[in-house]
C-alpha cells in the first residue's frame, strides 16, 4: 500500500488487515467463514493478538476504498475455484522467481 495513512500503524495489524481484506475480497466462494474463524483462532493461538481489532477494521477499510479507488475487481486477478486443485501447493511447480530446492 502506497498510503501514508499506513505508516504510523503496527506492522502486525497492516498484515492482518491485508489478509481479512483479501478474504473478503475474494468471498465466500473461495474463503469461506469456517477458514476464517479458523484463522482468527489460529492466530490468537500462536500469537496472542487479537486478528478483528478495531484498528485492523479501520485498516481493512481503507485497503478496501484503496483497492476499488483504484479501478481493481476480481476479474483483475487469475483467482482459481477453491475446488481448483490444479494450483495445489506442491503439485502446480514452482512460482515465477522461486526455485526448488532439493
Amino acid at each position: 500500500m502506497c498510503d501514508y495513512f499506513f505508516v504510523p500503524q503496527k506492522l502486525s495489524t497492516i498484515a492482518l488487515a491485508a489478509l481479512h481484506s483479501a478474504f473478503d475480497i475474494v468471498g465466500e466462494s473461495v474463503v469461506n467463514q469456517e477458514t476464517k474463524s479458523y484463522f482468527v483462532n489460529q492466530v490468537r493461538i500462536l500469537t496472542g493478538l487479537d486478528s478483528l481489532t478495531e484498528d485492523v477494521q479501520i485498516c481493512m477499510g481503507r485497503m478496501k476504498h484503496s483497492f476499488h479507488q483504484s479501478g481493481f475487481s476480481l476479474s483483475t486477478f487469475d483467482i482459481p475455484p477453491a475446488d481448483d486443485k490444479s494450483r495445489a501447493v506442491n503439485g502446480g511447480g514452482s512460482p515465477v522467481g522461486v526455485a526448488d530446492v532439493h
